[in-house]
């Protein structure tokens, strides 16, 4: 295993800000999962730009897999940056970074918000775990960019919650769907002892109903998958789950578009602020 406490001394607020840096630590956001994480709402019209106070004071590193062989950009910039890099890459989408942000932003509106992306569509969560044989997944990519990330930041920070958003792959198979729950527990507990947090929040987006609708997609353990997200946020007082049933979407009936990413963005604010709202 990759300890990202040893390898860049991490803990809830790292070392000493830097000469003119901020002395209030940043708070550093997690968003992983697979394809609705990395975003497969079409921005509709010429681009998406978003108000200043979001959209060009909250900062991203973005190592989802809508760049295709963009690949990761490897540096801080504001969401609006972002987007207008998406559109140059003809990658033009959007995830539920901007709802967060939004939601963020307005509960603490003095403070640094990052956020850290790392995602790929069509992934079960065995995907983002830990490999026996050591070979690349997303839980190195993981840890690789969280690492790389966060040295690229001037001062201190508390690495504030991880949203999580993933287990349509994991309905396809009721075998996979039974043995969600106890894995989906184990990479909550490997996050925080990475983090050096143990009660990092942790927020759940609910695999959507709708999926069972769907004509393109088979996934008919949908149900399974749930009951094992309810279970997960049941049994630990720092996770919640969303339910994302009533989230706008595309004709598949499985991936959220633009309405509905800025939607799911919204609900994993609430539920994060719900969390963190508890902690004090």
């Amino acid at each position: 295993m990759v300890m990202l406490m040893s390898a860049c001394a991490m803990c809830a607020t790292v070392g000493e800000a830097k000469p003119g840096a901020q002395s209030k630590p940043l708070k550093v956001y997690i968003l992983s999962g697979q394809s609705n994480m990395s975003g497969g709402g079409d921005v509709v019209g010429e681009g998406l730009q978003f108000d200043a106070a979001v959209g060009d004071k909250v900062r991203i590193w973005d190592a989802s897999d809508v760049w295709g062989k963009q690949g990761d950009p490897g540096k801080w910039v504001t969401l609006n940056q972002l987007q207008a890099l998406k559109k140059e890459a003809k990658a033009n989408k959007i995830g539920p970074e901007f709802g967060f942000a939004r939601a963020m932003s307005k509960l603490y509106p003095a403070d640094e918000i990052y956020l850290l992306k790392v995602s790929r569509g069509g992934t079960a969560i065995d995907w983002w775990l830990p490999d026996a044989t050591g070979k690349e997944n997303g839980y190195s990519k993981l840890l690789e960019n969280l690492k790389n990330a966060l040295e690229k930041i001037d001062g201190t920070y508390e690495i504030a919650g991880l949203l999580w958003m993933q287990g349509e792959s994991d309905a396809k198979k009721q075998a996979d769907a039974e043995a969600y729950q106890k894995k989906l527990e184990r990479l909550i507990a490997l996050m925080r002892k990475e983090t050096g947090k143990t009660d990092l929040p942790f927020v759940i987006g609910r695999i959507s109903s709708r999926i069972l609708e769907s004509k393109k997609f088979n996934m008919p353990f949908v149900k399974i998958v749930q009951n094992g997200q309810e279970g997960v946020a049941k049994n630990d007082k720092n996770s919640s789950v969303i339910n994302t049933d009533d989230l706008s979407q595309r004709s598949d009936f499985v991936h959220f578009d633009q309405a509905g990413q800025m939607g799911l963005g919204k609900l994993f604010g609430e539920a994060m602020i719900g969390l963190e709202e508890k902690k004090k």
